[in-house]
């Protein structure tokens, strides 16, 4: 096979055999469990967790048994992989690859929680589904109240271009910015953020939000292992059909980040992502900190408005310890950026870089659902952990917490909510390109969603400002929308299966 060509039925028939090779390396000692930062195992459950999802993967037919709580480990690990820092054995296993194809086999058996297995029938049956394609204009016109001023000049810019990045591109540029499609329609301004730093500038670039280049990671996580492969395979060859073909993919959302650089050609498999980077004339995935820290050292764009500020950077996991069996880690660039602005102070963590906090929000918030009641309304494992980041910030004289993800943003934001009477300081999250912007003095209008605007994650779940969704469904024309998405998922129901 030439560097340039893919095939895609021969890739996914090594994935069996490697989660054959991960599993016969585990010790099934425990030891990982027993240090979850979200979960409490006991010693004898640990080690008959393990000892059970051992014996599954090296059974011959994939058929031996599972247990009730390992079944619940599986679909209830968040995949931060934070319990790889106390795993013993010199060549550690990644524990998001692991679950990941375990989460699949479960799905292919008919064996998964009966959510999976529901959506997986149902609204998921191919990646020609048309739930996140209709899903991201409803929730842009209900959700992000601003974008449809017509009076302030600033968000008609942002408007034009966040417009622009929704819809399929028609051509190429050496630099491709893919905003990710949950930020692009859900929160443009952190897409803008970016967008302002590269025509500021001047690069060539385009910007990509478009559903049709999803990196698909929702589907990995659930399981849907061949939709995974099929929805990335697809993406690969929209990268490949631009014209001129783009040398340089940056990527703001850290899912995304991970799904692109979700490398396991170390173990023999060439994923569709890992071939852009692996042909003869390859593509560079970036971060867009790494990308951003270059501008500031070439001089491509000037730091010079001061911000008297005392920040600390939380790293996250999906670009971190998710992927650092890759080496990819991306833990300096964003440091680098934030020590480049005038003014800015920053105060480190105890726990940072490998043994960063975790925010929750897969492990405790989505799948978890919580170990029972108590963890559904905000005093789950993670608000704790997160108290215990607030006062260590506050102690240390910082009350901005600065942070990469959009997941990481919501989940912190609503525990902040819920502590700030208890530590007596507001904590306020941004990002780093928000303060970047600042520095160049320019103005972007932040938070035009954040979910937390609207509903929160811990008691009371719904506030206020949700109500104001009921007038602009009208106001936006979005029960169009709504009647769309309505119409095509019947109608993709009650096709027949190809």
């Amino acid at each position: 096979m030439s560097t340039d060509q893919y095939d895609l039925k021969k890739e996914k028939k090594k994935a069996i055999p490697l989660l054959r090779d991960f599993a016969s390396k585990c010790t099934a000692c425990g030891v990982c469990l027993r240090n979850c930062v979200f979960h409490d195992y006991s010693k004898k459950d640990s080690r008959k967790i393990m000892k059970e999802l051992k014996e599954f993967l090296l059974s011959k037919k994939l058929d031996a048994k599972l247990s009730r709580k390992t079944r619940k480990f599986i679909w209830t690990c968040g995949l931060c992989e934070h319990c790889l820092n106390t795993c013993p054995i010199s060549e550690k296993i990644p524990r998001t690859p692991l679950l990941i194809l375990t989460r699949a086999i479960l799905v292919i058996q008919d064996k998964a929680p009966f959510f999976v297995r529901f959506a997986r029938k149902t609204l998921f049956r191919d990646i020609n589904n048309p739930t996140l394609k209709n899903l991201w204009p409803i929730t842009a016109k209900l959700f992000v109240p601003e974008w449809n001023s017509p009076s302030d000049p600033v968000k008609k810019k942002i408007r034009k271009a966040i417009e622009k990045a929704r819809r399929l591109p028609k051509k190429g540029a050496e630099i491709c910015f893919s905003g990710g499609c949950g930020h692009t329609w859900a929160a443009p301004d952190v897409v803008y953020s970016t967008i302002s730093i590269l025509e500021e500038a001047g690069e060539d670039f385009i910007t990509i939000g478009n559903p049709e280049y999803c990196c698909g990671v929702v589907y990995a996580v659930l399981g849907y292992l061949d939709l995974w492969f099929e929805q990335t395979h697809k993406v690969m060859n929209n990268y490949l059909r631009l014209e001129p073909r783009p040398k340089k993919i940056l990527l703001h959302c850290p899912g995304c980040f991970t799904s692109y650089n979700f490398d396991l050609s170390e173990y023999g498999i060439t994923l569709p992502f890992s071939h852009l980077t692996h042909m003869s004339d390859p593509m560079e995935i970036l971060n867009v900190n790494e990308y951003i820290y270059k501008l500031i050292k070439t001089s491509k764009i000037k730091l010079k408005e001061s911000i008297p500020m005392t920040v600390t950077y939380n790293d996250s996991c999906s670009l971190g310890r998710r992927i650092a069996w890759t080496g990819k880690t991306v833990y300096e660039a964003p440091r680098d950026v934030l020590n480049s602005i005038p003014g800015i102070k920053m105060v480190e963590l105890d726990h940072v870089r490998d043994d960063a906090y975790c925010c929750g929000l897969i492990g405790t918030k989505l799948l978890g659902l919580g170990e029972n009641l108590s963890d559904m309304i905000g005093k789950d494992k993670a608000y704790k952990i997160q108290k215990e980041l607030f006062q260590t910030m506050l102690e240390r004289g910082s009350e901005n917490l600065v942070v990469p993800c959009m997941g990481c943003s919501i989940v912190f934001e609503d525990s902040a909510r819920i502590w700030a009477k208890k530590l007596g300081k507001k904590i306020n999250v941004y990002d780093v390109q928000e303060l970047v912007n600042k520095s160049m003095g320019k103005h972007i209008p932040r938070r035009y969603l954040f979910i937390n605007n609207a509903v929160s994650l811990s008691l009371p779940y719904i506030k206020k400002d949700l109500f104001k969704v009921i007038p602009r469904i009208f106001k936006t024309h979005a029960f169009k929308d709504i009647f769309r998405f309505l119409k095509d998922t019947i109608k993709y129901l009650i096709k027949k299966p190809s």
